[in-house]
């Protein structure tokens, strides 16, 4: 619980020292810097979290997986000497920094967004890792299918599909969004989402004629109705909070990089049926807390005071509870105390 209140605490006091003013400080570029630190030192303690020996296990025989982005990349660290799963862990926060700076270039309260994601979904990324090479590949793949670099962006949506199979469903996010780009995408994103919930109550009799073994093992015995309202709720609220004024919806409209994203946001409410039939589908929306936090932070310029404190205390609120919720299924508190151990 510690770890969650220091983060927590950092969070809001950096976010209420910025929220008058549209320039990056100096104490953001410091707070960024240290951040990636913890990154470095967390990853190279990976040894707290439930899934770590199940990691240790894909290392040692990965030949058993279908993921063959990961399999690929355990040989090839094998091949060149690397035998340790450690080096999993550099690569995987090479990404996470990498893409931090890639993030930086449309991100303008940079050190809010890097903290609020160290508060929650920091301490899951750390345990989950092929889920977050996947989530890191796409927002990568996103930014370079906004920027026209064909290229990169096919060679990331392989990387993200070959490293989870749940990439593959990601795919689905670029057609999907093409309709939520108009005036009227709110009304047609909320269209989706009920067609959507249409398709799984008559698709739901045939889930467990899946073969796929990793697929079919995460079908879920009961119908998760929380696990919607616990996921689907964030996404509703930072939707009205976005559409309830009028020049916040037209700044969304004109600006090409926000009404791009918002799109892919808004095609997000399509997977949430998935959620009530399949166990750890979650892992998906923490796609949507990162496109959340991207958006916040770019955001942010456009709004005026009162609009600033609305959405910084929604944030607060959303990754603070996420993050204390989690926090009684691992122990966050390894990541700051191991980590300070570590580097004295």
């Amino acid at each position: 619980m510690l770890y969650n209140f220091f983060m927590l605490l950092l969070s809001t006091l950096v976010i209420f020292l910025n929220i008058n003013t549209k320039r990056k400080s100096l104490l953001i570029t410091l707070l960024f810097l240290c951040s990636v630190s913890i990154i470095f030192v967390a990853l190279s303690l990976n040894t707290q979290n439930p899934d770590y020996e199940g990691y240790i296990k894909i290392f040692d025989n990965p030949y058993l997986y279908t993921d063959i982005g990961y399999v690929k990349l355990i040989e090839c660290l094998k091949f060149i000497g690397l035998g340790s799963h450690r080096y999993i862990l550099v690569l995987l926060s090479l990404l996470i920094v990498f893409t931090f700076f890639r993030i930086l270039k449309y991100a303008h309260m940079f050190g809010v967004f890097v903290l609020l994601y160290l508060l929650f979904l920091f301490p899951l990324d750390v345990t989950q890792i092929r889920n977050t090479f996947m989530v890191f590949f796409a927002i990568n793949a996103f930014f370079y299918y906004f920027e026209k670099k064909k290229i990169r962006f096919i060679l990331f949506i392989l990387l993200q599909c070959s490293f989870h199979y749940l990439g593959i469903l990601l795919l689905l996010l670029y057609p999907i969004s093409l309709f939520m780009r108009g005036k009227r995408k709110i009304t047609i994103s909320i269209l989706f989402f009920v067609l959507s919930f249409i398709i799984m109550f008559f698709a739901k009799s045939y889930l467990y004629l899946i073969s796929i073994r990793t697929l079919s093992s995460y079908i879920s015995p009961t119908i998760k109705i929380y696990s919607l309202a616990i996921w689907g709720t964030p996404l509703f609220f930072f939707i009205i909070i976005t559409q309830f004024k009028k020049s916040i919806r037209n700044i969304i409209n004109k600006d090409s990089f926000l009404n791009y994203l918002y799109s892919f946001m808004l095609s997000m409410l399509c997977f949430l049926p998935l959620v009530v039939y399949f166990t750890e589908f979650n892992r998906v929306f923490r796609l949507s807390f990162l496109i959340i936090l991207i958006l916040s932070s770019y955001i942010f310029r456009y709004l005026n005071l009162t609009e600033r404190l609305v959405l910084s205390l929604f944030l607060i609120l959303l990754f603070s509870s996420f993050s204390l919720f989690y926090s009684y299924q691992l122990n966050y508190d390894w990541i700051l105390f191991d980590g300070l151990r570590f580097i004295l």
